[in-house]
Formats: structure tokens, sequence, C-alpha cells
């Protein structure tokens, strides 16, 4: 299992997280919930970096320390900004107990540092310098059949390169995506519009990384990660269009069962079936009356969600490992639609072997989702007689396994007596802390009693 350790990075004061197959972060507005799902990001997709700068044989250096920094310092720039003014941090993150990346930055010497352990020095120093030496070897040729073999040769390469990389930064997803908040600007607006905000933000970017001086940055990592999620959403509307939208896909698979169980939990977030038509997304309320409304102008509850049920739909159907950070999943979402979202989630992580999948939420609703889909595992497995009685009220294909679950809060500054960070999961009873879940609630209650209070006494007075 890999594992962070924060101390002073930006709004985090000190936290410690076990990155489970499932990783649940909640806390207040401005507790550090985003910056922290960040972090997780920028080292999880490192390994893309280093193998774009070796592959493009974007450097004629050796491959040492000052190499990999380089790709370090490049990459956190363009995420989180420069340095100055910044307090003294350190951040450390295991791949995994062999495996170890510390990023440290010391204001008083105005110092950025990045230290690895030798069992991940010599690994990635030895892959990228076998990688480039085969890539150097491929000579340019105006023969068309040589070019051909070179180029077939070249993506063989590529492939070796990157199976070794995953296996460097113990990675078996097969894509990452970072889903940020406000994604609806991929729905409710043209698709002319669309086009212009990409071409904008790339524009951005690439003049960005011209410039040398900090000062004159100008892209930040939001609109990084929302360009990327922009392509991700290009894919995923051809991909709709040209199979016949999600009942097309659900005809065509071996694995109609689980898919069934998506679409119905889609369908039940959206109050409707959606369809790709001539072009145009569109929520059918009503088939046999022909009553739809077109997805740019639906509620702004299903336009934040849209986007995410179609990558798991999709997910689920490919059976391809990958990685989700989902920012905020129940934006303008009613509890009963938040449930629905969090059980197609778990549906994804149970039948895709090896996806991974980071939320950060400020509802407590979730958490009590959660808590219900990990009960079900847990009753089942301690009496196993009662698997068809549970199965009965929550899908077993929607159980979820402590042992593969964490869920931390952040900030807590309402409850003066919690840490910054705090593990939820209770490993005795592999259920989230009721306490956490009633605190809330507690709170609000006792400021109710406190009224009440007043109120008889008044009315006792008068």
């Amino acid at each position: 299992m890999q594992r962070i350790i924060i101390r002073n990075f930006l709004g985090i004061k000190e936290a410690d997280i076990r990155i489970n197959k499932v990783l649940v972060l909640i806390g207040e507005q401005a507790s550090g919930k985003s910056t922290l799902a960040k972090l997780i990001y920028f080292f999880q997709t490192l390994k893309d970096d280093i193998f774009d700068a070796v592959y493009t044989n974007d450097t004629d250096s050796d491959f040492d320390d000052d190499f990999f920094l380089k790709i370090v310092a490049k990459k956190f720039y363009e995420y989180f900004g420069f340095l100055h003014g910044w307090d003294s941090f350190d951040v450390v993150y295991y791949y995994s107990s062999g495996k170890i990346m510390c990023l440290n930055h010391n204001s008083k010497k105005g110092t950025f540092t990045k230290e690895t352990n030798k069992e991940f020095d010599d690994l990635l120093y030895k892959t990228c310098d076998n990688a480039m030496k085969e890539l150097s070897g491929l000579s340019s040729s105006k023969n068309s059949k040589s070019a051909y073999l070179n180029q077939a040769q070249r993506f063989k390469t590529a492939q070796k390169f990157t199976k070794k990389l995953n296996q460097i930064f113990e990675s078996k997803q097969e894509d990452y995506l970072y889903t940020i908040a406000g994604r609806n600007a991929t729905v409710a607006y043209s698709g002319l519009f669309e086009k212009y905000l990409f071409h904008a933000l790339e524009s951005a970017m690439e003049e960005s990384r011209k410039q040398n001086t900090p000062r004159k940055k100008s892209q930040n990592i939001e609109e990084i990660l929302m360009l990327d999620f922009i392509k991700k959403v290009e894919t995923i509307k051809s991909r709709l269009l040209k199979s016949g939208g999600l009942e097309g896909i659900l005809a065509e698979s071996d694995n109609k069962a689980v898919l069934e169980v998506a679409v119905s939990k889609i369908e039940s977030i959206l109050k409707g079936k959606y369809i790709y038509d001539n072009g145009e997304e569109k929520i059918v309320l009503d088939t046999k009356n022909d009553r739809y409304v077109a997805l740019k102008n639906a509620s702004s509850g299903q336009q934040e969600i849209i986007r995410i049920l179609q990558d798991l739909f999709l997910i689920i159907a490919d059976k391809q490992p990958v990685m989700r950070i989902i920012e905020e999943p129940e934006a303008n979402l009613f509890p009963v639609a938040q449930k629905a979202v969090i059980e197609l989630m778990a549906l994804m992580v149970s039948s895709v072997k090896d996806s991974q999948i980071i939320l950060t939420t400020h509802s407590p609703y979730i958490l009590s989702v959660l808590n219900n889909l990990l009960f079900a595992k847990r009753v089942a497995t301690k009496n196993p007689a009662t698997r068809l009685a549970v199965n009965a009220v929550i899908a077993e294909n929607q159980w979820l396994d402590a042992n593969e679950v964490s869920v931390y809060s952040l900030g807590n500054s309402y409850d003066k007596q919690a840490d910054y960070c705090r593990n939820l999961l209770n490993p005795k009873t592999g259920t989230i802390d009721q306490n956490y879940l009633d605190s809330v609630s507690g709170m609000l209650g006792e400021e109710f009693d406190e009224l009440f209070e007043i109120h008889a006494k008044s009315y006792v007075n008068d």
C-alpha cells in the first residue's frame, strides 16, 4: 500500500495518509483536501514525465540525480508555482516500503531537494539508460522500409520502457485522470466555446513553459487538469457517438450483468436516459411521449455528474484498471443521488481489478453510504450464512472491503480535541467512526437543545 507523509505543505499542517484502493478525504473548505489529492496525483504521474523526457530525447544529460531533480522541479513548478514566500516543508511518498521519494524545501536556504533511496535510484537510472541506448541505436532513415522498422522498434521500446516504469513506481493502472470541481464547463456551453477554452488553455500553458521567471508563470494546476479533463471528455463523447450511446456499448459487452446495474444507477441519478442524438447530448425523461431535455439545459447537478458517470461506465465496460481522483462528486446532488454515485463507484472498483479511486468531499452522506457498503461486507464475512440476506439489501458487487479502504478527515477546526488529520476507519470494526458521523448532527442538536432550554425558561417566566 502506498503512503504519503506531509509536513507544513501549504494549508496541510501534518498528515500521514495510507493510499488504498479507495481513499476518501473529507473536511471543511480550505482544509487541504484538494492540495493533498493533487500531491498524490503529482507523485503518481511522475513516471509519465520521465517517459516523455527519455522517449523524446529531451536531454543530453546523463541519468543522474540532477537529471531527475530537473524533471521533478519542473513538474512541481507547473503544478504548485514558485516557492518564493513558502514556509519550509517536507513531503515523503512511499511507492512501496522499499521505494521512497522525499521532497524538501528549506525557506532559509532557498533550496528545493529531492531524495530517493538507493533501490529506487538504481532501478530508475538503469531503466532510463537502457531505454535511451535502445532509442539512440535506431538511426533515422529516408528509406521507407527502414523508417517503418525503426518506428516499429521504437514502439516496442516504448512499451517495454512503460512496463518497466510501472513496475518501478508500483503502478498497476493504465490510465490516470484528475476530475476537478466545476466540470460542467464541458456541458453547459457550446462545443465551439469548449474548443476556444481548450485552445486558450493550451496556448497559455505553452507560453508559460517558455518563461523562466516565476512572475511570468501564467497557468496554474487547475488549468492543466481542466485541459486533461477536456481531452478525456472528447474521447468519451467520441466513443459514445461511435458505439450508439450506453445501450450500444451494453449490447456488445460480455459484461452485461454488471453494466445493466451501472445503467440503472446512471438513469436513477440523471432522472432519465442519456442519449447522444445527431451530435446533441440529451436526457430523455419520457420515452413514450418523446420528452427530453438537452444536456446543456439540464440541472446543475446533472451537468456536474454526467462526465463522471460516463467515465465510470466505460471503465466497467472496458475492464481497464485506472486511477481516478474526483473532487466533490456530490456537487449539486440530493443525498439519494449521492448514494447512487458512490454505489456506482463501488461497482467499478469491485468489478475492475487494480482500479483505484480517490475522493475529496464535504458530504457526510457519502461517508454514511460508504459505511453501509463496508458493513455489508463485514456482516457477510463474519457470518457467511447471512450472505444472501445481505445481498438482498445491498448487492454483493457493491460491497467494500475495509482492507482496501482508507478514510481521513482533514482540518477538524470545529473539534478542538481532534488532530488536524484523523483516520476515520476503525480497525476493529472495519467501519467509519460513528462518533464522527454523529458529530455534525450532534453539534446542531446541542444548539437546538440550548435554544429549547431558553424557550422553556422564557415560557415559564411568562
